[in-house]
């Protein structure tokens, strides 16, 4: 069976079988299994979730996120613009103290 003809017959699939087609072709790439990777998120989830309770960090609204990605795609797809080169100063010429 060629590529086309596999592309082909899961295209006649429900999306959520191909879904699931997809998913396990992903997951035979690298070989890892679904089990640890749902356990890696959820390991995750429950260092934010304490980062969060701690206080080490805190909740942005999602108008904010939308927000500062919506900016950060604008400034990427500007043209480049070189940054000014840093002033240097010189360094200290003290041969030993006092």
């Amino acid at each position: 069976m060629t590529k086309d003809q596999v592309k082909s017959a899961a295209l006649q699939l429900d999306p959520s079988e191909r879904e699931a087609l997809a998913e396990e072709l992903l997951l035979s790439i690298d070989g890892t299994e679904r089990s640890a990777i749902d356990a890696a998120w959820l390991d995750e989830a429950r260092r934010r979730d304490e980062a969060f309770r701690s206080g080490r960090t805190s909740a942005k609204s999602v108008d904010d996120v939308i927000a500062r990605l919506t900016n950060k795609d604008r400034r990427s797809r500007q043209p480049f613009s070189p940054r000014p080169k840093p002033t240097l100063r010189p360094r200290s010429t003290t041969i030993g103290r006092g």
